[in-house]
């Protein structure tokens, strides 16, 4: 015997919206991720570049945690006291990993404020064994220091892929850098383009870098 279903106007509508939101589901499906490639600054070496006999040594090591971030240890060593902390960073790009006459000076930053009185990098000096203060004495060693790169990028838009950036931290006494230098430290970096897949999940952006695995084994030292 058959039997005629008929459908309620309230089961019609239902039925038109679970069509109309499967629909929906498709047109943004991960199918139509888009992909770009993006540039990235990554970590080569960091070294210290001061080993006179008598003075602070300054040394660091890192890792490539993925995301774009690395971890950094860094051991210090001041044989005798430092009562002031004056630092001077400067950043050159070069056409190699190595410094040579062909570098060019884009960026430098001298300090007029003694950072033993500064409290602006109490955060950082907290993370070190023991925390740093002055006067600065004997061995201190930091680990698992989170540094992201990316939070720098804007600033070197400009450089090629076949630039690479070389950084120079000098620690010395005097604002004027009239003493000897008591610590430095170096590092370098080159830029890297990768390949970046943006997914649109309602509000919601996923990226996924699809060759950072080869750019992780490349960043640990």
């Amino acid at each position: 015997m058959n039997r005629n279903i008929v459908m309620s106007p309230e089961s019609g509508r239902n039925s038109s919206l679970t069509f109309l939101l499967i629909i929906a589901s498709l047109l943004v499906s991960p199918g139509e991720a888009k992909v770009k490639m993006k540039k990235y600054i990554w970590l080569q070496e960091l070294q210290p570049c001061n080993e006179e006999p008598g003075l602070a040594f300054l040394n660091g090591s890192f890792k490539y945690e993925g995301q774009g971030q690395y971890t950094i240890d860094l051991d210090g060593y001041a044989p005798r006291k430092i009562y002031r902390s004056y630092l001077f960073v400067e950043i050159k790009k070069c056409p190699t990993r190595w410094k040579s006459n062909d570098c060019e000076d884009i960026m430098s930053f001298p300090s007029d404020q003694d950072q033993c009185k500064n409290g602006y990098f109490q955060n950082f000096y907290d993370q070190f064994q023991p925390p740093i203060s002055c006067p600065i004495l004997g061995r201190y060693q930091a680990k698992n220091i989170l540094f992201e790169p990316e939070n720098y990028r804007s600033f070197f838009r400009t450089l090629s892929d076949e630039e690479w950036l070389h950084a120079h931290i000098d620690l010395y006494q005097d604002e004027k850098r009239e003493t000897k230098k008591e610590a430095c430290i170096m590092g370098v970096a080159s830029f890297k383009m990768v390949r970046v897949e943006v997914k649109n999940n309602g509000n919601r952006t996923q990226r996924r870098r699809t060759n950072e695995n080869k750019h992780k084994q490349e960043g640990i030292q």
